[in-house]
């Protein structure tokens, strides 16, 4: 049997565990490996002799279960020893993958195979180390396109979603992840004590991949709020902020597989055709800001290492610098500086500010919502025709009666 235990020391007991079930994950990758029958023995140990030098450079759960997934699939269809495998044939497995998976993930199989060589070959994978000849040529496509970047959800959109939520919770995580742009991790990992508020709204305390950092919210802080009154954990900051309401995990962190879950049924209510996901949310929330922030206050935000040029794209996708010069080239104008299109609602009748997508203000119940306005102007004409009709009959009642 291959030895497995050394890979599950001291990881399950952990935020990123109770999201993404990644102990279980993990477990399920060490499983397959073990038991295919198209691996040979020498090579199972070569797999598993790598992932325990990663994961004792302190590398992440879900990381090593995505080596070990990868690594499997390409010893399968390899149908030889690691050792054994040419340089043709390691182009005929990335043509291979190309034809099946998303640019991203091919990109993950060859980073996975260029570093496991690197280890096979020279027992390590320090900076430092040359890449083996076998491997040197698989390289990132670094193109930053509109192509390469997955669908995301408009301000509109997200807003449609807010109003059709089933419950609070899952309209203030919709809001909150929207507004604030987190990643999965960030947005189910957030605790009661994350989150304060002050006169500008509220300030959440993330923990992502580049380090912790605050993020401010004005337009989701109003539904948060509320959220936080009616939260069944609200004195207990290290409770999870988004807890489970399922039977079986009442009062546990909510997890990835729930959240996609939420997201894509209140998707399909709001009438949107889309494969929704979280990151769809993080995607439109960085297009829009893209209108409005700098590069470096887009890093700020959304936790992008400084070297990062993730901005860079969504500078593009949003064409704000090819906006303000042909505003200027054609018109002789400067344009106004882009506002968010996620804005808070102001009551037409008691001023409070309410997160959008909600129907009716927080504070006096007044309708919000243009249709819900027209619809209760409608059904007012209408009572008050009947009430005339009505009078008419009284009227002609009381002058038979005499």
């Amino acid at each position: 049997m291959v030895r497995q235990h050394i890979l599950y020391d001291g990881m399950n007991d952990n935020i990123v565990n109770q999201i993404y079930y990644y102990d279980v994950r993990l477990r399920n990758a060490l499983k397959l490996l073990e038991e295919s029958g198209k691996i040979s023995l020498d090579d199972k140990r070569a797999i598993l002799e790598f992932t325990e030098h990663l994961r004792s450079m302190g590398v992440s759960v879900g990381r090593l279960a995505k080596y070990l997934f990868h690594l499997r699939v390409f010893r399968e269809w390899l149908g030889r020893n690691f050792r054994d495998a040419s340089r043709k044939d390691l182009e005929r497995f990335m043509v291979f993958a190309r034809e099946r998976y998303l640019p991203r993930t091919v990109e993950d199989y060859g980073f996975t195979i260029k570093r496991f060589y690197k280890f096979l070959y020279y027992g390590n994978v320090d900076k430092d180390t040359p890449w083996p000849e076998l491997v040197k040529w698989i390289k990132k496509s670094g193109k930053l396109s509109e192509k390469n970047m997955p669908e995301f959800l408009t301000s509109r959109e997200v807003q449609r979603m807010i109003e059709v939520a089933d419950k609070l919770r899952d309209k203030v995580m919709l809001a909150v992840g929207y507004e604030a742009g987190l990643r999965a991790s960030e947005l189910l990992g957030l605790n009661v004590g994350d989150v304060s508020f002050d006169s500008l709204g509220a300030r959440i305390r993330v923990r992502g991949k580049t380090g912790e950092r605050i993020v401010r919210l004005i337009s989701s802080a109003p539904l948060l709020a509320r959220y936080m009154e009616e939260h069944p954990f609200k004195n207990e900051p290290n409770r999870p902020l988004w807890p489970s309401y399922a039977t079986n995990r009442r009062g546990l962190r909510l997890s990835y597989a729930s959240w996609s879950r939420v997201l894509k049924k209140t998707a399909s209510k709001a009438g949107i055709m889309k494969r929704v996901h979280n990151h769809m949310l993080r995607h439109g929330s960085a297009t829009e800001a893209a209108k409005y922030l700098t590069e470096h206050e887009m890093k700020v935000k959304y936790g992008w290492t400084g070297g990062s040029r993730m901005p860079e794209v969504y500078v593009h996708l949003s064409s704000r610098d090819l906006d303000e010069k042909l505003a200027k080239i054609y018109a002789g104008r400067v344009l106004e500086p882009a506002k968010p299109e996620f804005s808070p609602i102001l009551c037409p009748k008691c001023g409070e500010k309410n997160t959008p997508g909600q129907k009716y203000c927080g504070r006096c119940g007044t309708p919000l919502d243009k249709s819900v306005l027209e619809k209760g102007s409608v059904e007012i004409e209408m009572l008050k025709k009947e009430i005339m009709e009505l009078k008419e009959l009284l009227k002609k009642a009381a002058e038979n009666a005499l």
